[in-house]
């Protein structure tokens, strides 16, 4: 992978179009072109998250990586379908996009709920289209999980909140460290603003929460036999970091790197941080 690193600061720099899964929704997404021959990179949201979220990484990643984010079922300005789902359902949308916008096997990254995504798609019968997988502040689920703490959860949730940028607003007092929700805080009000402006339906967010409850990939993942990258911040409330090294443990060809003093969303504290260490498990693993 190259090093050298390109600005796209926004999805003005995108292409923009739609792909339609095998149930007829409908998935906005965006797709940031590099240079012929390199592996794109697949980059899933978590709950409640557009693509919007991975912004500050897409900036920071180099600028020969091509780069593909979308919108999941039910979020920003995808389909909301009339029904729940499940783990399964959300990794087949992901082959949808594969399948449409890649003409050769890609790098999928996931954080947080996108991680368990992830963790579905690389053990789907389409994963031969997926080379390496990226995990980013996520969790195996099931019993052998550390879960959040409840007053974690309970924010997360935006409890008590008087409507969607409140609840945001209040969910990011657990996203972000405390030494970020200082430092950045100017960019915690834009984003805060953002998700006031773009609300996620309530259907979705319960069908997302549905589907991470039945998430519990422990006995499957030794049979995950590619290269695996398990980023993790140390001060993540929301996932306890012990769940990323559980993930490399149970993955056999996993490396697992801690980010010191970073919360939840680490790739929005330290963009270039988590850029640098995907192109150096990309150059480890080509």
């Amino acid at each position: 992978m190259d090093t050298t690193h390109g600005i796209r600061h926004d999805a003005a720099s995108a292409r923009t179009l739609r792909v339609r899964t095998d149930d007829g929704i409908f998935l906005a997404c965006s797709v940031w072109d590099g240079e012929a021959g390199i592996e794109p990179i697949v980059c899933i949201p978590g709950l409640g998250s557009a693509r919007h979220v991975y912004l500050p990484l897409i900036a920071a990643l180099p600028a020969s990586v091509p780069v593909i984010s979308f919108d999941p079922r039910g979020v920003g300005e995808s389909d909301v379908p009339d029904a729940g789902y499940s783990m399964a359902r959300l990794a087949r949308d992901v082959h949808a996009v594969i399948a449409e916008l890649a003409d050769r096997t890609v790098t999928v990254f996931g954080a947080s709920m996108g991680g368990m995504v992830a963790q579905h798609v690389a053990l789907s019968d389409a994963a031969q289209r997926v080379s390496h997988l990226i995990l980013v502040a996520t969790t195996p689920g099931g019993s052998h999980a550390t879960p959040p703490v409840q007053w974690a959860f309970d924010r997360l949730m935006g409890k008590g909140a008087r409507d969607p940028g409140d609840a945001y607003r209040i969910a990011c007092t657990v996203l972000y460290s405390e030494e970020f929700q200082i430092r950045g805080e100017a960019f915690i009000a834009g984003e805060v603003a953002y998700r006031g402006k773009h609300p996620v339906p309530g259907r979705t967010f319960l069908a997302q929460r549905h589907a991470i409850a039945e998430h519990d990939t422990y006995n499957e993942l030794p049979s995950i036999h590619i290269p695996t990258l398990v980023l993790h911040g140390m001060d993540d409330v929301v996932q306890p970091a012990v769940n990323g090294a559980l993930l490399a443990r149970l993955i056999p060809q996993a490396v697992f790197e801690e980010f010191p003093h970073a919360g939840h969303l680490v790739f929005h504290e330290d963009p270039e941080g988590v850029a640098r260490s995907i192109s150096a498990f990309m150059a480890q693993y080509p």
